[in-house]
């Protein structure tokens, strides 16, 4: 859940820290994955609802592809099982062992 420290309008939580949390989980991903540092290139967020102070979310982060040190990975925010936020990003992945896919 989200407190009133990160609410926009009353009672709703800021875009911004989606976008953080979204950013979050896609770069431990991608991390776990690969190692290094993942770096984020372009994150493209989809806000199809509001998600309200005090709300349980879940965070989903899945990977997409890997070609050129760049991962792709997605990432959804749900709330009582509906997706509220979706998200798309890509990461530079800046390290000397990485392992092809």
């Amino acid at each position: 859940t989200i407190d009133t420290s990160y609410q926009s309008y009353e009672g709703i939580v800021h875009g911004g820290i989606l976008a953080s949390i979204a950013d979050a989980a896609m770069v431990h991903l991608v991390y776990q994955r690969y190692g290094g540092r993942p770096m984020t290139c372009s994150l493209d967020m989809r806000f199809k609802a509001s998600i309200h102070i005090g709300d349980e979310i879940v965070v989903e982060a899945g990977f997409l592809r890997f070609k050129h040190r760049i991962a792709w990975a997605s990432c959804r925010i749900l709330v009582r099982n509906r997706v509220h936020v979706e998200a798309i990003a890509a990461f530079k992945v800046d390290c000397e062992k990485v392992r092809a896919d």
